[in-house]
């Protein structure tokens, strides 16, 4: 494993004593203060009273996961029998399978999603966890962001499965190379700007790429703007609030505009644009070599990566980090955090409710299936690391926490991310509105990748952000009206066909 320098390993072993000193910011609520009870987090004692069968769906990708998951609560609930129920393709085209699914009532019991939640609630097949949730004496385990994510109308639909962050690959060995000083995990816009270009040489790029048009999320103009809105507001400018994005918020829109025009105006900064310099060899070719890639073989500085792509630098030939995406100057520090999630189905019955709860939480935030879930992956980087897949934990049980800062295979940016998000929630900038809200990306690029273009064409984006701001504010203001409309209908058929729940939300 790459990791980070000495320096940063003796930090992170201070790190380590500070986690144990310090209670987890998921405990800091109402009720778990002064001499009132923490949660007992006991579920190391088996429970042979819960009787029910469940079925579980998960896809492809996780068999061998799962295997043990069913094991691990198998061991813990002896009389719950579980059965397990494989979906055809990957969890990230796992939405057209359950359709199909739906369609013919063979939907599982419990399922796991990283895509397209919203669109799961629209659908009906998501059970109101509310009630659960109060019976639930480890509750206050449960981080408050991954709540407030999955809460709609007063309900809460989804407990969180995995964390994902928003990041740059930082190539520590080229920053050594160039004479530069290693940044600080809390920098700034203005750092990365000025790294970026101090490292554009005759021989080296600041950073590989900016756009993605195969997925918004993943593009550093996404990124950078959400770096730089202010508090209140989330992926893209979007405010929970008013269900809509403001471009204007912080004038965001047009600061990353402007920023990224600077950074391609810097000829060789971003290497990915050499690749279209035309002729028959073009002037990546000819600084890296027929068939190099750039980034692996160490001559950028920064890899617009995130934290999942964990993979993609496995076969880099230096020592990498992965660092938060910088934050605007003047603003307080953000962790760009996403969500993937969990959920029990509509098709739960009144019989099996509670053990499937159960296993929901086992998956989700319990302290025995985080860990089963960290040795399966870390014995799996041991195995391969270059096809390795990361994990990092919904979860903040201090045996997790600890685990993931001593053991577990990632760098000490993803560490540090992970832990700061748990010590200091008011960090956590939702970057995966994607995932929480309706057709969300398709309303703002419809008229963003116009905008964009005129941009790029020397357009100044001043002029034309209130147009985009109108555009897309109107197409998501319908959108999540009809979205609202349906779950109003998809929540009073749930408690007509469920009679034994309650609606405390009402």
């Amino acid at each position: 494993m790459k990791h980070i320098t000495i320096l940063k390993r003796l930090t992170s072993l201070v790190l380590v004593f500070t986690l144990a000193l310090s209670l987890c910011g998921c405990l800091q609520k109402t009720g778990t203060e002064n001499n009132e009870t923490k949660p007992s987090g006991n579920l190391d004692v088996a429970d042979d009273s819960l009787t029910a069968t469940i079925t579980v769906g998960y896809t492809a990708d996780f068999a061998e996961l799962y295997d043990r998951l069913i094991a691990g609560f198998n061991a813990m609930y002896p009389n719950v029998t579980v059965i397990r129920q494989e979906i055809p393709g990957t969890m990230l085209g796992q939405f057209d399978k359950m359709i199909a699914l739906a369609s013919s009532g063979k939907m599982p019991d419990v399922c796991v999603g990283s895509e397209y939640f919203s669109n799961i609630l629209q659908e009906g097949w998501a059970y109101p966890l509310d009630n659960l949730i109060a019976e639930d004496p480890d509750k206050d385990y449960i981080m408050d962001q991954a709540l407030t994510n999955f809460t709609y109308g007063g309900h809460v639909y989804a407990l969180p499965y995995q964390i994902q962050f928003h990041s740059i690959a930082v190539n520590l060995d080229l920053i050594e190379e160039l004479n530069m000083d290693v940044p600080d995990y809390d920098w700034t816009i203005s750092e990365f700007v000025d790294m970026a270009k101090k490292a554009t040489t005759t021989e080296t790029s600041g950073i590989n790429y900016i756009y993605n048009a195969a997925h918004p999320t993943w593009g550093l103009d996404n990124k950078l703007m959400s770096a730089m809105v202010p508090e209140g507001y989330h992926q893209y400018g979007y405010s929970f609030d008013t269900h809509t994005i403001d471009l204007n918020a912080g004038e965001a829109w047009v600061k990353s505009n402007e920023l990224i025009q600077e950074l391609k105006s810097v000829y060789a900064l971003v290497s990915d644009d050499l690749k279209y310099t035309g002729g028959e060899v073009s002037e990546y070719e000819r600084r890296f070599g027929k068939g190099a890639d750039a980034l692996l073989s160490g001559r950028v500085l920064f890899g617009n990566h995130s934290s999942w792509e964990s993979r993609v630098l496995e076969n880099a030939s230096y020592d990498y980090d992965f660092y938060p995406v910088p934050t605007l100057d003047d603003l307080p520090e953000k962790i760009q955090t996403h969500f993937d999630f969990a959920y029990m189905t509509s098709k739960v019955t009144e019989e099996n409710r509670d053990a499937a709860y159960a296993f929901l939480k086992f998956i989700t935030y319990s302290k025995e299936g985080n860990m089963i879930k960290l040795q399966e992956r870390k014995e799996a980087y041991e195995q391969d690391p270059k096809t390795w897949d990361s994990f990092v934990p919904a979860s903040c049980y201090p045996e997790v926490m600890e685990y993931f800062e001593n053991e577990f295979p990632v760098t000490g940016g993803i560490k540090y991310m992970y832990r700061t998000i748990i010590e200091r929630p008011e960090t956590i900038h939702i970057a995966d509105c994607d995932k929480l809200i309706p057709n969300y990306w398709n309303d703002i690029v419809q008229f963003r990748d116009s905008a964009t273009e005129q941009v790029k064409a020397g357009q100044d984006p001043s002029s034309l952000v209130n147009d985009f701001q109108s555009k897309a504010s109107t197409a998501m203001e319908a959108t999540w009206n009809y979205f609202s409309t349906r779950m109003e209908q998809n929540i009073k058929e749930f408690y007509e066909t469920h009679p034994w729940e309650v609606n405390n939300a009402a």
